[in-house]
């Protein structure tokens, strides 16, 4: 560039043929590469396409010049299941990730009282069967393994907690002769390694393959994923609000907390406390009266009796359909089922259950047949025991006779 050139001392502006001629070297070298490189013999108009006007050397919209690769829909990523590496002892059971659930975070205390509800509820339904015949082994309703439960609800309670977290593993021990199961137990979810091979779910516990003995029954279910998804997954971040709620803020680059008299009711922090928790309640199928959660409209004798009944109906009966097919179809021969009784939980006020039974003792296919229920039918349905029954003791004798 040369030696750097100056205005005359003294002078008030610069003189601009001055800076032409001291710039003109720089514009050279900006818009000119230097001599030793010899450019390129390629015709710029030989190479296609040579331009985007209308005379390009390509067909416009040519389906034969487009690949199109079709990929696989978007599915939710695989969850991270620690497993063993090679050389890991066989009697060591890898970490359990994720808490008490299995896999992700920890229940918030309103997801536990309302999974706890619905599988306390349904626990307490006592199994009845349905097209059954006489001589069918069913021991297990009394209680599916003496070795690890105390009865049937304690199973039962760990089998439906399970599905509202997306999955239940049972697996079968022992079998009558007919082959049916005759021992089982829930297995952890974290526990057991399911892949899809062509299609077909195969399980592992360990490196045992289990799949002739494995009753998986999944909350929501899907072909091209392996595991079951449950509904607290779909509402992931309100229960991470609900979870967050209240936890003081971090603050930092010189910024000082200073004590405000807002309580939390000014603040907006209950109401939206009580919303975050009642959306919970609604993932689950729980009205929120029945877990604590209040609500704005005055509750009344008759509203609450109607949660009961909308509980079983929106929130009970669905999961509870589902987990009894799965059941029916893995325990008993086709055409036989095995149901939950939910009497007692939405069972009508006893003058409701009276003028029921009246109605039913009335009815006769002609008018001296046999009514629908009889009186011994109708005190059976109501555990009423008779006279002679124990803890009932017979009418005194009148006086004097």
């Amino acid at each position: 560039m040369g030696a750097r050139r100056r205005a005359p001392a003294g002078s008030g502006a610069c003189n601009p043929l001055a800076l032409a001629l001291l710039f003109f070297p720089v514009k050279l070298r900006s818009i000119r590469p230097p001599d030793d490189i010899t450019p390129n013999p390629n015709d710029p108009a030989s190479v296609p396409p040579s331009t985007v006007g209308p005379d390009q050397l390509v067909t416009p919209g040519d389906p034969d010049g487009v690949t199109i690769d079709p990929s696989p829909p978007w599915v939710p990523p695989p969850r991270i299941i620690p497993s063993a590496w090679s050389g890991w002892p066989a009697d060591w059971w890898t970490p359990v990730w994720g808490g008490g659930s299995g896999y992700g975070p920890p229940l918030t205390d309103t997801a536990w009282m309302c999974i706890d509800l619905n599988a306390s509820v349904l626990a307490s339904m006592p199994p009845y069967l349905v097209g059954a015949a006489a001589s069918l082994d069913t021991g297990w309703m009394t209680n599916p393994d003496p070795d690890t439960y105390t009865s049937w609800e304690e199973f039962a309670k760990q089998a439906f907690w399970d599905f509202q977290l997306g999955e239940t593993f049972i697996l079968a021990t022992a079998r009558y002769a007919t082959g049916w199961p005759a021992r089982f137990h829930v297995v952890p979810r974290w526990a057991v390694d399911v892949e899809l091979v062509n299609g077909v779910r195969r399980y592992q516990i360990g490196s045992t393959d289990v799949s002739g003995d494995m009753l998986h029954i999944r909350y929501k279910s899907s072909v091209a994923q392996p595991r079951g998804i449950g509904p607290l997954e779909a509402g992931a971040s309100t229960v991470a609000q609900d979870q967050a709620l209240g936890e003081p803020a971090v603050l930092s680059g010189g910024v000082h907390w200073q004590p405000t008299q807002i309580n939390p009711t000014d603040s907006a922090l209950i109401p939206l406390s009580d919303r975050t928790q009642a959306r919970i309640a609604q993932l689950l199928g729980v009205p929120a009266p029945l877990v604590g959660i209040p609500v704005s409209d005055p509750q009344t004798y008759r509203n609450v009796k109607n949660f009961f009944d909308f509980h079983w109906r929106a929130g009970l009966r669905p999961k509870a359909q589902v987990v009894m097919a799965a059941l029916s179809a893995w325990l008993l021969p086709r055409g036989t089922t095995v149901e939950l009784n939910r009497d007692a939980y939405v069972e009508a006020e006893p003058l409701e259950r009276a003028q029921t039974a009246q109605i039913y003792n009335a009815i006769r296919d002609t008018p001296t047949g046999p009514p629908v229920l009889s009186v011994e039918e109708i005190r059976t349905i109501e555990r009423i025991p008779t006279a002679g029954d124990s803890g009932i003791a017979p009418p005194a004798e009148p006086a004097g006779a």
